[in-house]
């Protein structure tokens, strides 16, 4: 039985194996160096080429650093969507060249998060109102964004490219919603509430407005939001086949989601997200 058990594991090994030496070898002669990079390589002899690609993006609008006023993030639940795109590139020697691309995707989060001395704008009892709160902020975003970077592309082996530059990232869509309420009794038993702002200068020292464990108040902040976005984005691609690829980036904005003379929100939040996909090559 066990002579049976090395025979078939010898065999399994030698199938394993046929794939590699199917393609390291042709009638027993190596391929020469050159002919690896022809073969992975742009399949234009002018060097240029075409990606369709589709992914996963995931992420958020994050604060850097993390402001003293948000004292605890309960949850954080990334609502990624799809991703499509297409990207040129012209390669002008063996390993750099230049690339462009379009990207249509859907970004979307949401969290919960303990907050003290949070400034914001509230809609409560039909009434708009700014102030400071004190308790549990809810924040649930969607949209629609179209990015276009322009990257230097690294060829660093026959089959894998790094690329790396600046992207405009304009929102299609803006939704930005947020909901505040008190503390849920089985958390905490001290009451959650707002300072109202009467632009005075006085900062949060106004009577409380106190929110029970029931009461809230929503808002909603998209329409404020800047139209266009930019930032950083480093790509990794790697082919599969020479027409089939997987790709994974990561896109880092520099300039925040609202105006900076913005009050409602007192803080710059930069878009975060990375994607991972496929890609068909040209």
């Amino acid at each position: 039985m066990n002579r049976i058990i090395k025979y078939i594991a010898v065999a399994v090994v030698c199938l394993a194996t046929m794939p590699v030496w199917a393609q390291e070898t042709d009638v027993d002669t190596p391929i020469p160096v050159a002919d690896k990079w022809e073969r992975w390589g742009p399949t234009s002899r002018t060097g240029f080429g075409f990606q369709l690609k589709m992914g996963y993006s995931i992420g958020g609008y994050s604060p850097l650093p993390i402001p003293r006023e948000i004292r605890q993030i309960q949850k954080f639940s990334p609502q990624g969507g799809i991703s499509v795109g297409v990207e040129g590139y012209k390669m002008f020697n063996r390993r750099w060249g230049l690339k462009i691309g379009v990207t249509l995707a859907n970004q979307g989060f949401s969290t919960r998060a303990e907050v003290k001395n949070y400034y914001t704008k509230i809609v409560l009892d039909g009434e708009e109102q700014k102030g400071w709160f004190t308790g549990i902020n809810e924040t649930s975003i969607n949209n629609w964004t179209l990015t276009i970077p322009v990257m230097a592309t690294l060829r660093m082996s026959p089959r894998w490219h790094v690329s790396m530059g600046p992207y405009l990232q304009m929102f299609l869509s803006k939704n930005f919603d947020a909901k505040v309420h008190g503390f849920p009794e089985a958390e905490r038993a001290e009451d959650a509430y707002l300072r109202v702002d009467h632009g005075d200068g006085s900062g949060p020292t106004q009577d409380k407005n106190i929110f029970g464990p029931e009461k809230e108040a929503t808002t909603s902040l998209g329409k404020d939001m800047v139209f266009c976005t930019a930032g950083v984005e480093l790509l990794f691609d790697w082919k599969i086949t020479k027409h089939i690829g997987a790709f994974g980036k990561l896109d880092w904005g520099f300039t925040s989601i609202f105006p900076g003379d913005y009050d409602t929100v007192r803080f710059k939040m930069f878009p975060i997200f990375g994607t991972i996909g496929g890609a068909y090559c040209f």
